[in-house]
C-alpha cells in the first residue's frame, strides 16, 4: 500500500490578506524556552512532555518556512497563532503529519496559543533565572525574595509557600506548585556567585533546628556572610591556638605586626624551630588566629598577657572597681592610665594599649565606650569631675596643654570652659591650674586664714607682695608647709 504525500506549496493558493496572521514588530520574537517552561512550571506537565512539544512547535516552524507559507508562529500573538493552526489543519500534507505524529502537532499548538494568551507572546529573552513571565506580573523567584524581604526572618519553603497562596501574589498553575518553588529557591541558591558579582540580593539557605531555611540578603551582605562561613570551615582545621600562644610568647613580645609579611615569615620559621615542623595554615588562617585571639591596638596584636600581668591586671581591675564604687559614674581611660602609670610592671604599656587591652578583655566586666567605661547604662559624663581627676592624679598645678592631653578625647576648647566657669579649678600661674581639694585646707584653717586677712585689711587696708605666705609661715608653718608647691597667686586663689 502506497501512501500518496502532497506538499501544497505552488499549487496552493496563499489565504486572503485578511486570514494572515498577525506579525508584531520587527525584532519580537516568543522565546521557546519560555513555552517550555510555561508548560512545565504552569501546566504541570513532566519536563520530557514539555521538551516533546518545545520539539514540535520547532519542527511546524521549520514546516512552515520550508513551504514558504508567509508567516511564523514565532512571530505573532495568540490570536494570530490560532490562525496559523487552523490554515495548517486545512493542509491534508500537514494533517497527515500530525497523524504520523500521534496528532502531537495538534496538541502542541493547542498548547502554544494558551501559552500566548497568557501573556507569552513577545518577549525579548528570558527574565535573570530564565523563569517564564507574562507582563506586569512578577516571577515566582521575584515573588520569593518579596515574601523573604516582608518577613525579615529565614522562612522554610513550605511558609514561603503559605505566604504566596494566603496573599495571592502568584496565579499557579502547576499540579503541585510548591514543588515548583523549591525549584526556584534551589536554582535562586545555586546562583549565588552570579548574582553577588552583578550587586543583587541573594537568596541564602540556612539551618535551624535540622529545617533548612531561606533569607534574603543584599550582595555586600552575602559576600560578608559567605566570608565568614568559609573563614569557620578553614578555623575548624587550623593548628590548635595553644601552639600559636607557644611561639608568639618567645617570638612577639613586642606584638605581630598585622600588615608585615616579614612576621607571618619570622612566625612560620619560628614556629618550625619550635615545633618541629612547619605551620601548614595559610597566611589569612594565621591572621583570622591572631585577629581571634589577640589584643587589636591598631597597628599589633598581642597576647593579652604579654601586655599586663597577672599582677598588673589586678592592679587596674581593683583600681576601677574602687572608683567605680565610689559613686563615680564614669571612668575616662585617660585617667585611669594617669593614675596607674607608675605603679605597673608593663615595660610595654602606653594608654592607647591600656584601652585596647580593656576593651578586649572586660567586656563582661564593665559597659565599655569610645572614651570611658562605666558600670551603668544611664550614666552620664561629668567634664568637671574628669578634669578633677587629671589634676588630682598629676599632684600639682598642670598645664592647659598637659590638661588637652591627658583628656584627648574632649574637645580642647571645652576643657579650657570647664575651666573658667567652675570656681573650683583655681590659677596658679598662666595656663596653670590646679583643684581646691589639693590645697587640703580644714575648715579650721580657713577661718583663720580668713580672720587675719581681715584683720589686716582693716588695719592697712590692703594686702602686698608675699604677706599671706609670710604670714603663714609664722602662724601656722603646718599649713604653710602645704601649700608650698603653688606660687603666690595659687595660694591667694585656695585661701581666698
Amino acid at each position: 500500500m502506497w501512501l500518496l504525500v502532497v506538499l501544497w506549496t505552488k499549487d496552493q493558493p496563499e489565504a486572503p490578506s485578511k486570514s494572515k496572521p498577525a506579525r508584531p514588530a520587527d525584532g519580537d520574537s516568543t522565546s521557546l524556552d519560555a513555552f517550555k517552561r510555561f508548560l512545565h512550571e504552569e501546566k504541570g506537565f513532566a519536563e520530557r512532555t514539555a521538551g516533546n512539544y518545545w520539539t514540535s512547535i520547532r519542527m511546524i516552524e521549520t514546516y512552515i518556512q520550508r513551504n514558504r507559507l508567509g508567516f511564523s508562529l514565532m512571530n505573532t500573538d495568540a490570536a494570530g497563532a490560532q490562525r496559523i493552526f487552523d490554515l495548517l489543519m486545512a493542509r491534508p500534507d500537514f494533517e497527515q503529519i500530525n497523524i504520523q505524529r500521534h496528532r502531537q502537532f495538534s496538541a502542541a499548538l493547542v498548547q502554544y496559543v494558551a501559552f500566548l494568551r497568557q501573556g507569552g507572546a513577545i518577549v525579548s529573552g528570558g527574565t535573570d533565572n530564565g523563569e517564564y513571565k507574562q507582563p506586569g506580573q512578577k516571577t515566582i523567584t521575584e515573588t520569593v525574595f518579596d515574601v523573604l524581604r516582608h518577613a525579615g526572618k529565614p522562612l522554610t519553603v513550605s511558609e514561603i509557600y503559605q505566604a504566596i497562596v494566603r496573599d495571592n501574589l502568584y496565579p499557579f498553575g502547576a499540579q503541585d506548585p510548591q514543588s515548583v518553588v523549591y525549584s526556584k529557591v534551589s536554582l535562586a541558591c545555586r546562583q549565588t556567585e552570579i548574582r553577588i558579582s552583578e550587586g543583587k540580593d541573594v537568596l541564602i539557605k540556612t539551618e535551624e533546628d535540622g529545617r533548612k531555611k531561606f533569607q534574603v540578603m543584599t550582595a555586600e551582605e552575602a559576600a560578608a556572610y559567605l566570608k565568614r562561613q568559609q573563614t569557620q570551615s578553614e578555623l575548624a582545621t587550623a593548628a590548635p591556638w595553644a601552639e600559636y600562644e607557644t611561639v608568639l610568647k618567645q617570638a612577639f613580645q613586642k606584638g605581630f605586626q598585622k600588615e608585615s609579611g616579614l612576621d607571618i615569615k619570622k612566625l612560620r620559621k619560628r614556629w618550625e624551630e619550635i615545633h618541629g615542623e612547619e605551620l601548614k595554615d595559610s597566611d589569612e588562617v594565621v591572621r583570622l588566629q591572631l585577629a581571634g585571639h589577640c589584643v587589636d591596638t591598631g597597628k599589633r596584636w598581642y597576647l593579652a598577657e604579654l601586655l599586663l600581668t597577672e599582677d598588673d591586671r589586678r592592679i587596674v581591675l581593683e583600681y576601677i572597681d574602687r572608683t567605680l564604687a565610689s559613686g563615680k559614674q564614669v571612668l575616662y581611660y585617660s585617667s585611669i592610665y594617669a593614675a596607674l602609670e607608675h605603679e605597673l610592671e608593663s615595660t610595654i604599656l602606653t594608654e592607647d594599649l591600656l584601652v585596647s587591652y580593656l576593651q578586649a578583655t572586660c567586656q563582661d566586666r564593665y559597659i565599655l565606650r569610645e572614651h570611658y567605661l562605666t558600670n551603668d547604662h544611664r550614666a552620664k559624663v561629668d567634664l568637671a569631675e574628669e578634669i578633677k581627676d587629671v589634676m588630682l592624679a598629676h599632684g600639682r598645678p598642670i598645664h592647659t596643654d598637659e590638661l588637652k592631653r591627658a583628656l584627648h578625647h574632649l574637645p580642647p576648647d571645652q576643657v579650657e570652659r570647664e575651666l573658667h566657669i567652675h570656681q573650683e579649678f583655681i590659677m596658679d600661674a598662666f595656663y596653670m591650674y590646679f583643684h581646691e581639694s589639693m590645697a587640703d585646707l580644714t575648715e579650721e584653717e580657713l577661718d583663720q586664714i580668713a580672720a587675719f586677712i581681715q584683720e589686716e585689711l582693716d588695719e592697712q587696708g590692703y594686702m602686698i607682695g608675699d604677706w599671706i605666705q609670710r604670714k603663714l609661715a609664722r602662724l601656722y608653718p603646718e599649713t604653710a608647709e602645704r601649700l608650698s608647691f603653688l606660687t603666690l597667686l595659687g595660694v591667694r586663689g585656695a585661701v581666698a
